[in-house]
């Protein structure tokens, strides 16, 4: 009897080195649930009493508490705002959208359009193959200075519209942002059709 309680002793300090050495590397693993089985076959000890021990030893605080591995999706500020008002006179409302090319180098380049949905006329282009949230807001900010203030500004669901800076950036400036429905670019004709004849160009 004395013997097998110093058998178990034994194992079970062993076990709790095993736990402080490899916890950390199962806890980054994304198929920990493998990394442990396949511990337990090598050693002929049971997937139970291995994971027994890994919250034996996050109770004691030996390794931190498992933390999921999965990223956590950023929020973003593209909620309803409502209807789209119709725009009654020039400046009441401005549609932007991004386009897509590729040059011969094979290098993607994005023009960035924004047109005025009353007058139909474009009230500026951009052309970079990378628009982060603060770009977008850097052109519009100069065409606003020459072309002054919309009232509102429409969208569709990109990250560039949709980032809580690009939200900010609108609101400090008293400009209603609106989103088109997700997969549905009809709503956002007046800018496709400018694309067409852009492209067509």
């Amino acid at each position: 009897m004395g013997r097998k309680r110093t058998e178990q002793r034994s194992e079970s300090r062993e076990l709790s080195r095993v736990v402080e050495r490899r916890v950390k590397a199962i806890e980054a693993c994304q198929c920990r649930d493998l990394t442990v089985k396949a511990y337990a076959d090598r050693t002929g000890q049971s997937v139970y009493t291995l994971y027994e021990a890994m919250r034996q030893a996050r109770r004691a605080g030996v390794v931190p508490p498992h933390r999921s591995t999965k990223r956590q999706k950023k929020k973003r500020a593209s909620e309803s705002r409502g209807p789209v008002p119709i725009p009654q006179a020039p400046g009441d409302l401005w549609k932007m959208d991004f386009m897509s090319d590729r040059l011969g180098s094979g290098r993607v380049n994005r023009p960035f359009n924004v047109v005025d949905v009353c007058s139909r006329t474009c009230v500026g282009t951009a052309v970079d193959h990378l628009f982060p949230a603060s770009r977008v807001t850097a052109y519009l900010g100069a065409w606003i200075a020459e072309h002054g203030k919309p009232s509102a500004i429409q969208g569709d669901n990109g990250t560039e519209f949709t980032a809580n800076a690009f939200d900010a950036w609108a609101y400090e400036r008293g400009i209603a942002v609106h989103f088109i429905t997700p997969g549905k670019p009809v709503e956002n004709a007046v800018i496709e059709s400018f694309d067409g004849k852009l492209r067509d160009a």
